[in-house]
């Protein structure tokens, strides 16, 4: 059965805080007792995305890869793998774009010479 968008947007906050809340689990358990940089342990560190999506707020930079089959944006349907969406508090799914910056290959004629082809 295929879904349109907007039903598909309304499940989706609830699917994104399942896996969310079970991915916490499965790392905080995996790295028991680990830190990361900013010193806040994994559970802490994952609990972010699950109190935003429990509170209701905006989510940004879910992966394609992400989003459930039944999803329209899914990456059974097509797409870019490297997008990034936003879940806002209307529970509509948004493109958004990346604060990384895409991977340039280096240009080899601007290469010092005698560093390698």
């Amino acid at each position: 059965m295929a879904h349109d968008t907007l039903s598909s947007d309304a499940q989706l906050r609830d699917y994104l805080l399942a896996a969310a809340v079970d991915f916490r689990e499965l790392m905080s358990s995996t790295l028991e007792g680990h830190r990361i940089e900013n010193g806040e342990t994994v559970w802490e560190h994952l609990s972010h995305r699950v109190d935003a999506l429990l509170a209701g707020a905006e989510v940004t930079m879910f992966g394609r890869f992400e989003l459930p089959d039944w999803h329209p944006e899914s990456p059974c349907h097509g797409g870019d793998p490297g997008d990034r969406f936003a879940l806002g508090p209307d529970d509509i799914l948004r493109p958004c774009e990346s604060p990384e910056p895409k991977f340039v290959p280096p240009n080899r004629a601007q290469r010092r010479p005698g560093h390698g082809l």
